[in-house]
């Protein structure tokens, strides 16, 4: 919601170009985030060593760090708006480095205080960029008021922790960390890492294949409209959050049990979807014009592709978090990489023939891809070389 409310603001007080610069920043830095998250948040999620979920607090420090370094390298080489991609990388990091505090809340099923924490983030950031557009301080003033509201959400959430003794592990003896350790858990969760970031690119190639060959306001029409589709994301990510502590508990209890819960939840989350494109095909045009403005009515076909694609991708976050309990994770960056690939190849195609058409297409068959081949593996592959179990050791 925060995310939708900041862009809607931005398409209606800033521009499409405002918009299209912030969708460059997170195309940047959300591959790179995604890496170097290792997929921590469920890990911590499922395992008993409060010493080594301590470790992984250093752990994720560093890995947020180089990461945003990373990326002011690559932000570098743009010749504009240089201050601006950085300002929105900055939000991004503070969100990734946060994604710890929300694995201890997830862990001890403190769900209302996420709930809250995302309420009060939500309300700063689009108050605060409704307040920075009217006031006319432009792009700096959104900037400001995100990295301000990130760091308010990081705080908060940290002190929810510490005040349900949450952090009582992170002593500066568990907190230390040798360049062994590092490379341990580098060794060990990479292949997390780099699912992740080849899920993210996955998402992001159209971005970058648009801001290439259209330039950045048709960026921003894509962003605008992706926007949507991001909103029910967040809402599969949510499911996911609460699914997969069931899942690890039934696959170490009951096999059967854990199939018939997979399955329920896949086939759920994907008729859910569909309903969601069914009133996106029904009601997108009053909803564009009333989000954004009457110019946008006319992308309500486009809309409606973009959510078939979404329906996929839903659904594929659960079959993913199964993927990753069974232990299947060598397999999750071979198939990443097969669907980044098709897209990568159907944008270069289709973009320039199509314009934003072309890349919604594009992203509908890779997602579609990317589910077809993670569900076959989850369902039909009885277990990895390393269970979600030995993670925990």
């Amino acid at each position: 919601v925060a995310q939708w409310g900041s862009a809607a603001l931005m398409v209606k007080m800033g521009g499409l170009s405002l918009i299209g610069l912030y969708g460059l920043s997170t195309s940047i830095s959300s591959p790179l985030n995604s890496f170097f998250s290792f997929g921590l948040r469920g890990i911590i999620v499922s395992i008993s060593s409060k010493k080594e979920i301590a470790r992984l607090f250093s752990f994720k420090a560093l890995s947020v760090l180089f990461s945003f370094l990373i990326v002011i390298a690559i932000v570098s080489l743009q010749n504009e708006s240089f201050v601006l991609l950085i300002g929105f990388s900055f939000a991004k990091a503070i969100e990734s480095f946060g994604e710890y505090w929300k694995a201890l809340l997830q862990r001890a099923e403190l769900f209302s205080f996420l709930l809250l924490s995302n309420v009060i983030y939500s309300v700063l950031s689009i108050s605060g960029v409704y307040l920075a557009l009217t006031f006319d301080y432009g792009g700096l003033g959104v900037v400001l008021v995100l990295c301000v509201s990130r760091l308010f959400q990081f705080f908060f959430e940290g002190l929810v922790c510490w005040r349900k003794k949450l952090t009582i592990s992170l002593t500066l003896e568990n907190l230390r960390l040798g360049f062994r350790d590092i490379a341990k858990n580098f060794k060990k969760y990479s292949f997390l890492g780099g699912s992740g970031v080849l899920t993210a690119l996955n998402s992001n190639i159209p971005k970058y294949m648009i801001q290439y060959f259209l330039g950045l306001e048709s960026l921003g029409v894509f962003v605008a409209l992706q926007y949507f589709v991001t909103a029910g994301a967040n809402l599969a990510v949510a499911s996911k959050n609460v699914i997969m502590p069931q899942l690890a508990k039934k696959w170490g209890e009951d096999k059967k049990s854990f199939y018939q819960f997979l399955k329920k939840s896949l086939l759920i989350t994907f008729v859910c979807s569909l309903l969601g494109t069914l009133c996106v095909w029904g009601v997108g045009e009053a909803v564009l014009s009333l989000v954004y403005n009457n110019s946008f009515e006319k992308y309500q076909f486009l809309l409606t592709i973009m959510f078939v694609a979404g329906s996929f991708m839903y659904t594929n976050s659960i079959a993913n978090a199964a993927l990753i309990v069974k232990g299947v994770l060598s397999a999750q960056p071979i198939i990443a990489g097969i669907a980044g690939i098709t897209n990568l190849l159907l944008c270069w195609w289709l973009i320039p023939l199509l314009g934003n058409f072309g890349a919604v297409l594009s992203m509908t068959v890779s997602s579609f891809i990317f589910l077809l081949f993670t569900s076959l593996l989850v369902l039909y592959v009885p277990k990895g070389k390393s269970s979600w179990h030995s993670l925990k050791e």
